[in-house]
């Protein structure tokens, strides 16, 4: 015996009306794509990640999203986002950090692939890519914009690749 769903609408001057319907139908309808997603089908996992700050209330600040294409065998790894100095000092900069372990490496392997600046009270956007990631972390820091040298940073945060 099939399961109906019954629907009962109210109606005027005539009274009650009752529907039945299939779950199975429910379900194809409801399943439908949904506009402007048929384009982000192919990525097997998808993910926002942020704001996060540098650790002097927020000075610095970045967010963003990830595409991962694969699995935890083979892979590709985009990260995209944008970076802020939220400050107006001349010759200070927010930076963003990435580091990654690939595949084949050891789990506490991690390499620094990526470094964005922004400087004097701007913001901008970031893009890149790697193949064969395992993990994934990110930090804010600020930085003097002639320096190497890293103040304020947050903590590193290791993104969710979704395995």
């Amino acid at each position: 015996m099939k399961r109906m769903l019954h629907i009962t609408a109210a109606l005027v001057a005539t009274g009650a009306l009752t529907l039945a319907m299939a779950p199975t139908a429910l379900a194809a309808t409801s399943a439908a794509p949904a506009a402007g997603t048929a384009l982000r089908s192919a990525a097997d996992f998808e993910d926002t990640w942020g704001r996060y700050s540098s650790r002097d209330g927020g000075r610095a600040q970045a967010r963003g999203e990830l595409v991962l294409e694969g699995d935890e065998e083979a892979n590709t790894l985009e990260v995209s986002g944008r970076l802020s100095d939220r400050t107006s000092r001349d010759r200070q900069c927010a930076q963003v950090e990435f580091r990654v372990v690939h595949i084949d490496d050891d789990e506490d392997d991690w390499r620094t692939v990526r470094r964005y600046r922004a400087c004097d009270g701007d913001s901008r956007s970031f893009s890149w890519d790697r193949e064969d990631v395992l993990a994934a972390a990110l930090r804010v820091c600020e930085v003097r914009e002639d320096s190497s040298r890293t103040r304020n940073c947050d903590r590193w945060r290791v993104l969710d690749l979704g395995f």
